[in-house]
């Protein structure tokens, strides 16, 4: 059984074509499909104008694959409501599947390294204010820019802190032979060492995201 896990592809309202195909196109090659994490971008849209957007043409897919949901930062569970049964069997915290005797432990990563922003709840209190998505949108749209200037060396540059947070934490708390798959930092690195992965995220043009399959470890890492 091959199982893809993906991270942090913000959908919003905004239909983004070629993202849609690129989307539609790994989790048809799948057997699984794990979302882990930011799947809608709570920050920017309400749930409901998300299900109403073209993005519900992955659901039936999605179901199709028995897609479970991990949550992210961006998309808590108080912002879902029961539509989100269009497009996954389950609805969790943090998932763990056994392949070929290998254990993978499946975490957003929020609660790992949890952001300043999140620890003081500042997005939740802006949230219900008209100027809270404006502001946010702004750090969106030029975080857009300076991806395109540097790639997603912007990731690696801006969420190191998180990155080296989630791999402290795996290197105290795994046991031998668990493996951690996380999103949230957006930036894709995988530790063998310390059987850390990153999956990236699927957004900006970038296509990243983890398959395993039969106890093998696949990092996909391509442009749409």
């Amino acid at each position: 059984m091959t199982t893809l896990i993906f991270s942090d592809t913000h959908l919003t309202d905004k239909f983004e074509p070629d993202k849609f195909n690129k989307l539609k196109e790994v989790i048809k090659q799948a057997d699984r499909v794990i979302i882990n994490g930011d799947f809608f971008d709570g920050h920017l849209v309400d749930f409901d104008d998300f299900c109403r957007s073209q993005w519900k043409k992955l659901f039936p897919l999605l179901k199709q694959k028995k897609a479970v949901y991990v949550l992210g930062n961006h998309d808590e569970k108080e912002l879902l409501d029961e539509r989100v049964k269009l497009f996954s069997d389950k609805v969790l915290d943090n998932f763990e599947f056994v392949s070929k005797g290998k254990k993978f432990i499946v975490e957003h990563g929020h609660h790992l390294a949890p952001s300043l922003e999140f620890k003081l709840g500042f997005i939740k209190k802006l949230r219900n204010l008209n100027f809270s998505k404006a502001i946010y949108k702004g750090y969106v749209d030029f975080k857009v820019f300076a991806i395109k200037l540097v790639g997603n060396q912007y990731h690696n540059y801006f969420n190191r802190l998180e990155t080296e947070q989630i791999k402290r934490w795996a290197k105290k708390n795994l046991k031998a032979n668990e493996y951690l798959i996380a999103g949230h930092t957006h930036y894709q690195t995988f530790d063998p060492k310390l059987r850390f992965i990153g999956a990236g995220m699927i957004n900006y043009g970038f296509c990243q995201c983890v398959v395993i399959d039969s106890g093998k470890i696949k990092i996909i890492n391509e442009r749409y």
